[in-house]
C-alpha cells in the first residue's frame, strides 16, 4: 500500500535585497583594498583539503520538525512535543539534510521520550519507503536512537508515527535529532580576520569573537566575509559558531552578483554558543558571507568565535 505524501514545508531560496547599499556593493568590488578604515588584503585561495584531517560533525536538525500526516507538533521547553493518533499514520517529520542533491554518509541520531503508546522512529525515503524503523514503547527514561543513513538510500526525514491501534493516541518528547557526518575544512576558504561593515550605520568590531551589531531595518546587512573556493570538491557548508545577544540576526552566502542567496540561517537568541550551519549549494558562484539583521524591526547583536568552510567526505 502506498503510503501517504507528507505536506512537508519547502525552505526555497530567498532573493536578495536587489538594491544593495552603496557601501556594500563598494566593499564587494574593492574587498581587496578594504571597504573601512580597516584594510582588508585580497582573499587566498582556498587550498586543497587532501592533507587536511576529517572532522566529525553533529549538525543539528530538530527545528525542523513539522507535523504529517494526522499528528500534531508543539513546541514545549527543552524539546517538541508531538502526538499521533495510531494505526501507523504518520504523526511528525524532520528533513534531515538541507543541502539539495549533495552526496553524504553518516547517521541520524535522535534522542526521544515516549509518554504514551507506542512510536516508530525511521528513516523517510524520497519514495516513501521507510528504512530501519524502531518501535518505542512508552517509559521513563529518554531513549537515545542512532540510524545509519546516506544519500544514496534516497532518505529525507527522520519520520514518527503511531502504532497502538487506529484511534488510540501515542505521545513523544523529542529533544534533539542531528545528522551526523564526516566532513574535512577547506584552509582559506573564509576568515575572521577579512571581515568588513557592510552598511552604514551597522557596527563591526574585529576578534575573535568578532562582535557584529545591525542596523534596525528588516533583513539590513550588517557585516561581509569574502569567500575563496577555488576548485571546490565535493558538498560543501559553512559552519559558524556564533552567541546571538539579541535579536535575529541571519547568515547566509550571497552570490557573486549580489543579486540572490544561495541559502541562509537565522539565529535565535540564546546564552550559550552555537553553531549554525547554512549551505553553500553553488560553489562556483558563490562570493560571499553576509550577516544580517533579520526581518523584524530593531537591533540584532552576535558574537562570532570562529566560521569556517567544509566539505563532506
Amino acid at each position: 500500500m502506498r503510503l501517504p505524501t507528507i505536506p512537508l514545508r519547502f525552505q526555497g531560496e530567498e532573493t536578495a535585497l536587489f538594491v544593495v547599499s552603496s557601501s556594500l556593493s563598494l566593499c564587494l568590488l574593492l574587498l581587496a583594498s578594504g571597504c573601512s578604515s580597516n584594510k582588508t588584503a585580497a582573499p587566498e585561495r582556498s587550498e586543497t583539503a587532501a592533507s587536511v584531517p576529517t572532522e566529525t560533525l553533529r549538525i543539528p536538525r530538530v527545528g525542523a520538525i513539522q507535523a504529517a500526516g494526522d499528528g500534531s507538533v508543539s513546541k514545549v521547553e527543552n524539546g517538541w512535543k508531538v502526538v499521533a493518533k495510531g494505526g501507523g499514520t504518520f504523526a511528525a517529520a524532520v528533513s534531515i539534510w538541507p543541502c539539495g542533491p549533495g552526496q553524504w554518509v553518516g547517521s541520524v541520531e535522535a534522542r526521544i521520550k515516549v509518554v504514551k503508546g507506542k512510536i516508530g522512529l525511521g528513516l523517510l525515503t524520497t519514495d516513501f519507503h521507510v528504512l530501519q524503523e524502531q518501535t518505542i514503547a512508552a517509559g521513563s527514561d529518554v531513549q537515545h536512537i542512532a540510524l545509519p543513513a546516506a544519500s544514496s538510500q534516497g532518505v529525507k526525514s527522520l519520520l514518527l508515527r503511531g502504532l497502538e491501534p487506529k484511534g488510540a493516541p501515542s505521545e513523544a518528547f523529542v529533544e534533539a535529532v542531528d545528522l551526523i557526518i564526516a566532513a574535512v575544512k577547506l584552509p582559506n576558504a573564509v576568515s575572521l580576520a577579512k571581515v568588513a561593515s557592510a552598511q552604514a550605520g551597522a557596527l563591526v568590531e574585529p576578534g575573535p569573537p568578532v562582535r557584529v551589531v545591525t542596523t534596525a531595518g528588516g533583513y539590513a546587512y550588517a557585516a561581509i566575509l569574502p569567500l575563496a573556493l577555488d576548485n571546490p570538491q565535493g558538498t560543501l557548508f559553512l559552519r559558524a559558531k556564533v552567541t546571538t545577544i539579541r535579536g535575529e540576526p541571519g547568515i547566509g552566502i550571497l552570490n557573486r552578483d549580489q543579486k540572490d542567496f544561495q541559502s541562509q540561517e537565522f539565529v535565535t537568541p540564546g546564552p550559550q554558543l552555537q553553531e549554525v550551519f547554512v549551505c553553500i549549494p553553488s560553489p562556483t558562484i558563490a562570493g560571499s558571507v553576509i550577516v544580517r539583521n533579520g526581518g523584524k524591526t530593531g537591533v540584532s547583536e552576535l558574537r562570532i568565535e570562529d566560521m569556517a568552510v567544509y566539505a563532506v567526505k
